[in-house]
């Protein structure tokens, strides 16, 4: 439970507002699920940040759901795939100090990793998947 109720009952009616706004609910009704979308791109992010290989894994398929729902966030993919390589690239760089140059990090991060890797194959596996279903129903 979060401690501070002043900044939570703050952050519940911010969210309130913009939950039960009536020109986000009408245009959601429409078709067109901008809520949706951020709910699930934010979600993305929120398990990126947690350490480990659940994070990772649960990031990926919320990512692969939401590029299912709308084909925009695949814009994101460049970003959430130097992230996941750099964080591993720094990681590696403080248990090899052979490597002291920037552009020695900067290549370092360009190549896969294993979480990119595992990113990448979940999301896309989560995207062919939620397809596939909607295809043939």
């Amino acid at each position: 439970m979060l401690k501070n109720t002043g900044n939570t009952r703050q952050a519940v009616t911010c969210a309130s507002v913009w939950l039960f706004n009536p020109l986000s609910v009408t245009v959601s009704t429409r078709g067109n699920a901008e809520s949706l979308m951020a709910v699930l791109v934010l979600l993305t992010l929120f398990m990126l940040a947690r350490n480990g290989y659940a994070g990772i894994i649960l990031s990926a398929v919320t990512y692969g759901l939401s590029v299912h729902m709308k084909i925009y966030p695949v814009t994101y993919a460049l970003a959430l795939y130097l992230h996941l390589n750099e964080h591993h690239a720094t990681l590696q760089l403080r248990e090899n100090e052979n490597c002291q140059y920037s552009w020695c990090h900067q290549w370092r991060c360009l190549w896969p990793t294993s979480a990119s890797v595992i990113f990448g194959v979940v999301s896309v596996s989560t995207f062919s998947f939620a397809t596939i279903i909607c295809y043939s129903w």
